[in-house]
Parts: C-alpha cells; sequence; structure tokens
C-alpha cells in the first residue's frame, strides 16, 4: 500500500492518512475527484513498490536457507500478482478513461485467477533459487 500512497503523492495528489482502527485501509484516496495523474500515480506506485520490496529481499537477504528463499519467493509471487491486476488497470487509464472505469477490468474472480498466476512465480522462483 505504501508504493500505491508514494506514487500518488509523487504526482500532488492529497492522502489524508486513516486511524489504525481503520487498517487495512491505510489512507483515503477519492477516486470519484482525483486527477487522471494522481490515479495513475496510484496505480504504477504500487507496483514500483512491490518490485522494489522483491529488489531489496534479493539483494540484501542472503538466500542460504529455504525460508531466505520462500521470502524471496513470497515477494515475487506478490509482486507478479500485484502487477497481473494492475497493469490492465493502468493501461485502461492510459486510454483515458476515468478511475472507475479503469477499475472495471478487474474480473470478480480476480484473486483466484492472478493469485494462481502469483503462485505460479513463487513456486518457479523457490524451485529455480
Amino acid at each position: 500500500e505504501w508504493g500505491h500512497y508514494t506514487g500518488a503523492r509523487w504526482m500532488g495528489a492529497d492522502l489524508p492518512l486513516k486511524s489504525v482502527r481503520s487498517f487495512p485501509q491505510v489512507f483515503g484516496f477519492d477516486y470519484l475527484k482525483c486527477e487522471p495523474g494522481h490515479f495513475m500515480g496510484l496505480s504504477v506506485g504500487g507496483n514500483v513498490g512491490h518490485w522494489l520490496a522483491v529488489l531489496i529481499i534479493a539483494v540484501f537477504v542472503p538466500l542460504g536457507t529455504a525460508g531466505q528463499v520462500a521470502l524471496l519467493s513470497g515477494a515475487v509471487g506478490f509482486a507478479v500478482f500485484g502487477s497481473t491486476v494492475e497493469f490492465p488497470v493502468i493501461a485502461r487509464a492510459r486510454q483515458g478513461a476515468s478511475p472507475l472505469e479503469s477499475l472495471s477490468v478487474i474480473h470478480s474472480n480476480f484473486v483466484q485467477r492472478n493469485g494462481a498466476m502469483g503462485l505460479a512465480a513463487a513456486l518457479l522462483v523457490f524451485f529455480i533459487v
């Protein structure tokens, strides 16, 4: 979520932080009133955040144990899951769709469909590394 937050803030969006009691929603974002650049920053920032986490783990965590490899694999799996959800949204927004229209490309079964892609990527990394 912090990647989404940082990307939208980078693009000038006003994102009030929520109280801890509202977890898992950590910040407010008005999809109806936001500017296109704010929404694009939100969407792209999330992907940058996921892949930056993968890079940090790959560079700074030694991969000497199964648990350390599982950490990297899980990060890759989550990044693939997030990216496969977000890329169609970003593509739609780049074509000029509103934020809510862009989000409409996320199918109701996205957890199963995109989760399967993330799981496959995680398992592939785990067995390769």
